[in-house]
Protein backbone atom coordinates (compact mmCIF):
# COMPACT_ATOMS: atom_id res chain seq x y z
CA UNK A 1 0.00 0.00 0.00
CA UNK A 2 1.02 3.63 -0.41
CA UNK A 3 1.54 4.12 3.32
CA UNK A 4 4.01 1.25 3.53
CA UNK A 5 6.19 2.14 0.57
CA UNK A 6 6.47 5.92 0.33
CA UNK A 7 9.02 7.95 2.30
CA UNK A 8 8.06 11.39 3.53
CA UNK A 9 9.74 14.50 2.13
CA UNK A 10 11.53 16.83 4.54
CA UNK A 11 8.63 19.33 4.35
CA UNK A 12 6.10 16.61 5.12
CA UNK A 13 8.26 15.41 8.01
CA UNK A 14 8.14 18.95 9.44
CA UNK A 15 4.35 19.02 9.06
CA UNK A 16 4.12 15.66 10.83
CA UNK A 17 6.18 16.95 13.76
CA UNK A 18 3.81 19.93 14.10
CA UNK A 19 0.84 17.59 13.89
CA UNK A 20 2.35 15.27 16.52
CA UNK A 21 2.81 18.24 18.85
CA UNK A 22 -0.83 19.23 18.40
CA UNK A 23 -2.02 15.68 19.09
CA UNK A 24 0.12 15.50 22.24
CA UNK A 25 -1.35 18.81 23.45
CA UNK A 26 -4.96 17.89 22.81
CA UNK A 27 -4.52 14.41 24.26
CA UNK A 28 -3.35 15.93 27.53
CA UNK A 29 -6.18 18.48 27.46
CA UNK A 30 -8.73 15.71 26.78
CA UNK A 31 -7.37 13.86 29.81
CA UNK A 32 -7.73 17.09 31.82
CA UNK A 33 -11.34 17.47 30.56
CA UNK A 34 -10.54 20.76 28.80
CA UNK A 35 -12.79 19.98 25.85
CA UNK A 36 -13.29 23.64 24.95
CA UNK A 37 -9.53 24.01 24.31
CA UNK A 38 -9.39 20.80 22.31
CA UNK A 39 -12.34 21.80 20.13
CA UNK A 40 -10.78 25.21 19.45
CA UNK A 41 -7.39 23.72 18.54
CA UNK A 42 -8.90 21.08 16.25
CA UNK A 43 -11.01 23.73 14.55
CA UNK A 44 -7.99 26.00 14.05
CA UNK A 45 -5.78 23.19 12.73
CA UNK A 46 -8.43 21.82 10.37
CA UNK A 47 -9.58 25.10 8.86
CA UNK A 48 -6.62 27.43 9.14
CA UNK A 49 -3.58 25.17 9.00
CA UNK A 50 -4.80 22.17 6.99
CA UNK A 51 -7.34 23.75 4.63
CA UNK A 52 -5.88 27.24 4.19
CA UNK A 53 -2.18 26.41 4.14
CA UNK A 54 -1.43 22.72 3.64
CA UNK A 55 -4.09 21.96 1.01
CA UNK A 56 -3.26 25.12 -0.92
CA UNK A 57 0.45 24.23 -0.85
CA UNK A 58 -0.43 20.69 -1.92
CA UNK A 59 -2.00 21.92 -5.15
CA UNK A 60 1.36 23.26 -6.30
CA UNK A 61 3.18 20.10 -5.20
CA UNK A 62 0.71 17.93 -7.11
CA UNK A 63 1.20 20.02 -10.26
CA UNK A 64 4.92 20.79 -10.17
CA UNK A 65 6.53 18.43 -7.66
CA UNK A 66 8.61 15.35 -8.34
CA UNK A 67 6.97 11.94 -8.20
CA UNK A 68 8.48 11.40 -4.74
CA UNK A 69 7.13 14.75 -3.48
CA UNK A 70 3.67 13.97 -4.86
CA UNK A 71 3.58 10.51 -3.27
CA UNK A 72 4.86 11.89 0.03
CA UNK A 73 2.23 14.63 0.09
CA UNK A 74 -0.56 12.21 -0.82
CA UNK A 75 0.52 9.89 1.99
CA UNK A 76 0.64 12.86 4.39
CA UNK A 77 -2.81 14.12 3.32
CA UNK A 78 -4.43 10.69 3.72
CA UNK A 79 -2.79 10.21 7.11
CA UNK A 80 -3.92 13.68 8.18
CA UNK A 81 -7.51 13.08 7.08
CA UNK A 82 -7.59 9.91 9.15
CA UNK A 83 -6.20 11.70 12.21
CA UNK A 84 -8.61 14.62 11.83
CA UNK A 85 -11.57 12.26 11.68
CA UNK A 86 -10.39 10.40 14.77
CA UNK A 87 -9.75 13.50 16.88
CA UNK A 88 -13.00 15.12 15.76
CA UNK A 89 -15.05 12.01 16.53
CA UNK A 90 -15.74 12.82 20.22
CA UNK A 91 -17.18 16.17 19.11
CA UNK A 92 -18.98 15.16 15.90
CA UNK A 93 -19.58 11.40 16.11
CA UNK A 94 -22.30 11.01 13.52
CA UNK A 95 -20.66 13.13 10.84
CA UNK A 96 -17.18 11.68 11.30
CA UNK A 97 -18.47 8.09 11.38
CA UNK A 98 -20.38 8.66 8.15
CA UNK A 99 -17.32 10.10 6.42
CA UNK A 100 -15.17 7.25 7.78
CA UNK A 101 -17.60 4.59 6.52
CA UNK A 102 -17.76 6.17 3.06
CA UNK A 103 -13.99 6.60 2.86
CA UNK A 104 -12.74 3.32 4.35
CA UNK A 105 -15.57 1.19 2.97
CA UNK A 106 -14.20 -1.86 4.78
CA UNK A 107 -16.65 -2.26 7.64
CA UNK A 108 -14.31 -0.81 10.29
CA UNK A 109 -15.82 1.59 12.78
CA UNK A 110 -14.27 4.93 13.62
CA UNK A 111 -15.73 4.51 17.09
CA UNK A 112 -13.17 1.79 17.91
CA UNK A 113 -10.20 3.32 16.11
CA UNK A 114 -7.09 4.00 18.17
CA UNK A 115 -6.39 7.60 19.16
CA UNK A 116 -3.49 8.92 17.05
CA UNK A 117 -0.03 8.52 18.49
CA UNK A 118 3.16 10.33 17.54
CA UNK A 119 4.54 9.14 14.24
CA UNK A 120 7.66 7.02 14.87
CA UNK A 121 10.79 8.71 13.50
CA UNK A 122 11.62 5.73 11.27
CA UNK A 123 8.31 6.26 9.44
CA UNK A 124 8.99 9.97 8.92
CA UNK A 125 12.52 9.79 7.59
CA UNK A 126 13.59 9.26 4.02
Amino acid sequence: SLSDTVAFSLKDQELMLEQDKLIQEITKEMDDLKFYLVAEKIYHYTWHTFADIILEESKEIMQLGTDEEKKSRLRFLLSTLEKILIILHPFMPFVTEEIWQSWKNDGTLLLVSQWPQSTPPHERTI
